[in-house]
């Protein structure tokens, strides 16, 4: 019994002993490991006073005991790979805050569509983060919802990277993507393919500059059209002049009710809706004539949108929001207010035909969005009123959206669209010097904003009463180097009790003026003629008898309108084709008759 106690004594000093040992192998090693740790972060200086950075390889050094006496330690020089390794931190350092403070975003992606790495940038351009964008099916639906682009995206990515990968290789291209709060941007992309097969990629946004590009585009091809617009309405307008002259003289010589008169009243109805086309060809090209007046444009929006309840199906609902803190007035047109109007809700309307959905028009003061402006455009920061068409429809697809605006563009089936609707809403904003904005999501809708100046002035009331075709007598000289526009003229103002002397060459037609000046009480003239403008015998026959009343007509030039008309001392303009209510009032008023 004695014995076994002195056993377990024995035991539990050893075990005390043990335990002192361990006890005292750890406080060394804290000692040797603060020692490295010491020597890690500061250089040892040689004899010779050189710095040298050095790696201790230490251990405890026991005796037959176990017990330690000392320990044993042998000194590496790292300096070299000390030196390496800070300047490989440092460059890694460098790197990471160039792509972290890079202006541009960056992004390290493996060959399935992976992110291994997204900088700052990137997330501030697109809004998306690495989590948003953990696969590959996440990235390419979110960032190219529409399916067939996404397809092409996809086509492109194969062909320059994935089927003949080459090290060093650098492609670009720019895209349309959708950001995370599903705003869509033009960002040019350009990847390079890495020595161990990662795809590093940045992306620069041009949204700006796209729109930019765009706006400049529009207006150089809404130049080019106008132009040619211009040559063809001038010949036009006085065919069509000749067809509704000719027509209105001969309806009033048939019998009410006959077959001559119905045929005739068709013949006018085809031709008018001819003079209609011509007159929207010259709106879009911003060559239409301007007669603005102050315009509360409120009254405007409710009564379009009264009269497209009517056409507008059940299935689609129409909101409207009107909050103006101005008296939303503008200088405009206000015919062609209603034109901008109802061809946006047309539109909108035709987007939303098979499944219906919500048609919103809104009126709000505002100032326009930096994307709405190019160099044309003349608002700036102007006060503006802001009337924006939205729609829940099927959307515009990117691929288009550059040309909605353009003449005799149409996505409808034929004999559903002229494809002027879009053409002439984009001529009236001109020409009110406005701007326009469309943004469209596929499947999910687009939204047309026009911004409008805002007048100051008040409103002034307008009435006007009918009366009848006025009637007069005088002495007319009527000139047009068309004979038969010269005779078309000649049998109107006849017709209206006038005695006329009819021309159809300007210097002629000044021979005759000068050899009895006093004898005419009118002068009748068309623009564009040969030898001698109207304009310019217009002048001449003022210089020698500057009372008399000159009238001055015109298919279409881009030289002359009514303004520049009046500085010449010309009585009265009218543009072509006329009717016989035209000819009969502007003479009148003319010869100061009413």
């Amino acid at each position: 019994m004695i014995e076994d106690d002195k056993t377990t004594v024995k035991g539990i000093e050893e075990v005390r002993s043990l335990r002192r040992q361990i006890a005292e192998l750890e406080a060394a090693n804290r000692a040797l490991r603060q020692e490295m740790e010491r020597l890690k972060q500061a250089p040892s200086c040689t004899r010779s006073g050189e710095l040298k950075w050095l790696r201790d390889h230490s251990f405890p050094w026991c005796d037959e005991s176990g017990k330690v006496i000392g320990s044993v330690g042998i000194l590496s020089d790292v300096t070299e790979r000390r030196l390496t390794g800070d300047a490989l931190r440092e460059s890694e350092k460098r790197f990471r805050t160039l792509a972290e403070k890079a202006p541009i975003g960056i992004s390290l992606m493996n060959s399935d569509l992976t992110f291994e790495y997204l900088n700052p940038r990137f997330t501030e351009i697109l809004g998306y983060t690495k989590d948003d964008l953990s696969g590959k099916s996440q990235w390419l639906e979110r960032v190219y919802p529409d399916p067939s682009y996404r397809s092409e995206i996809i086509s492109f990515w194969e062909k320059d990277f994935l089927e003949n990968p080459e090290v060093g290789m650098v492609k670009d291209r720019t895209v349309t993507v959708c950001c995370k709060e599903g705003k869509s941007k033009t960002i040019h992309i350009r990847s390079v393919v890495m020595d161990d097969g990662t795809h590093l990629l940045t992306y620069q946004d041009m949204t700006d500059h796209h729109n930019l590009e765009v706006h400049l585009r529009q207006s150089h091809k809404m130049e080019a059209i106008g132009t040619l617009a211009g040559g063809i309405a001038h010949d036009f307008n006085n065919i069509l002049a000749a067809i509704i002259g000719y027509a209105e003289m001969t309806l009033t010589k048939v019998v009410q009710g006959s077959m001559t008169e119905r045929n005739l009243a068709q013949i006018l109805k085809a031709a008018h809706r001819a003079k209609d086309l011509i007159k929207q060809i010259l709106i879009f090209t911003h060559e239409g004539e301007k007669e603005h007046r102050p315009v509360r444009i409120a009254p405007v929006v409710k009564e379009a949108l009264k009269l497209l309840r009517a056409s507008i199906p059940k299935t689609i609902a129409i909101r409207q929001k009107i909050r103006l803190t101005s008296e939303g007035v503008i200088l405009a047109d206000p015919t062609q207010i209603h034109q901008v109007l109802i061809n946006l809700c047309t539109n909108a309307a035709y987007a939303m035909r098979e499944k219906g959905g919500v048609l919103e028009v809104s009126l709000t003061d505002g100032v326009p969005e930096i994307e709405a402006l190019s160099m044309y455009d003349k608002l700036g920061d102007t006060p503006c009123l802001q009337l924006t068409v939205s729609d829940t429809g099927c959307g515009i697809q990117p691929a288009i959206i550059e040309r909605i605006f353009d003449p005799f563009f149409t996505t409808k089936d034929q004999g559903q669209g002229t494809g002027m609707g879009l053409a002439v809403v984009h001529g009236i904003v001109k020409s009110h010097d406005g701007a326009i904005n469309v943004n469209s999501r596929v499947g999910k809708g687009s939204t047309f904003t026009v911004y409008l100046p805002r007048h100051e002035d008040k409103v002034l009331a307008e009435t006007k009463a009918p009366y009848p075709m006025p009637r007069g007598s005088g002495r007319i000289l009527f000139v047009d180097d068309e004979e038969t526009l010269a005779d078309l003229g000649k049998q109107m103002l006849i017709d209206l009790g006038y005695e006329v002397v009819s021309m159809t060459n300007s210097r002629e037609a000044l021979a005759v003026f000068r050899a009895q000046p006093g004898w005419f009480d009118l002068v009748f003239t068309d623009y564009t003629m040969p030898e001698m403008t109207g304009a310019d015998l217009a002048r001449k026959i003022m210089s020698m008898r500057p009372d008399i009343p000159v009238v001055l007509c015109t298919g279409y030039s881009e030289t002359i309108n009514e303004e520049k008309a009046r500085e010449i001392g010309i009585r009265a303009f009218v543009m072509k084709p006329f009717t016989h209510r035209d000819i009969a009032e502007v003479v009148s008023k003319a010869l100061g008759e009413i």
